[in-house]
């Protein structure tokens, strides 16, 4: 089975090819606006690289967050405009758990993070694979609060967030684990190879946060007519 994984959640968009959970070719962008007119020629130079057609294509996997409510929203259209011009079905992995197979050969906790808004981290604890801690909006020291039954053990540090965590003054007494820059970083392969073995997750978005503009309605003070 060919699957086709990406997303566009963060401001990483990744984008790969996997047969059967073998991973074919994977590329990452920075993103920014007009998602779709970055995507497609991505994809198309993707294709033509290994000599494919898009009808090769068996299985589509895209990213379902946390993250970016805009890039979200864009990673499902382009998955949903994708399912319907190839008429294939359309598989959702969460965003955390393919940033947490980073440190698939990790013996300890592995604690993805995503950057979120005014100062939060998106983050989740996984081992072995399996969730501990689910994925939540969580300021950096509730985090270190949510991770305080692991400070004993090395605990594996991946994404955005994983630096300013570190930095706390009640970081020091954990045993964080900080790897390579390029391990902090999500992987498009590993969408797909995420989207091979799940091949039936309903590719709900995961917005654990109200949008900004949610948030500034509600800050604002209403008038009584």
């Amino acid at each position: 089975m060919l699957v086709l994984g990406f997303d566009t959640s963060t401001d990483w968009g990744v984008l790969g090819l996997a047969q059967d959970g073998v991973v074919l070719a994977e590329t990452g962008w920075q993103v920014g606006r007009n998602q779709a007119e970055r995507f497609l020629p991505v994809l198309a130079e993707m294709m033509d690289r290994l000599g494919l057609t898009p009808e090769a294509v068996d299985l589509l996997a895209v990213g379902c967050g946390p993250g970016s409510y805009t890039g979200l929203r864009s990673g499902l259209a382009m998955a949903e405009a994708l399912s319907f011009a190839l008429d294939r079905a359309v598989t959702g992995v969460p965003t955390l758990a393919a940033l947490a197979e980073n440190g698939a050969g990790f013996s300890g906790p592995v604690c993805p993070t995503i950057p979120a808004r005014r100062g939060e981290v998106y983050a989740a604890l996984y081992r072995g694979g399996e969730e501990i801690i689910k994925p939540a909006p969580f300021r950096p020291e509730d985090l270190l609060s949510a991770l305080s039954a692991w400070r004993e053990e090395p605990i594996l540090l991946l994404g955005g967030g994983a630096t300013g965590l570190v930095r706390l003054p009640e970081a020091g007494s954990f045993r964080f684990v900080l790897p390579p820059p390029e391990h902090h970083l999500l992987r498009g392969g590993t969408v797909a190879r995420l989207g091979w073995k799940a091949p039936s997750r309903p590719a709900r978005p995961l917005y654990l946060r109200r949008t900004e503009a949610e948030e500034r309605l509600r800050e604002e003070p209403r008038s009584c007519r």
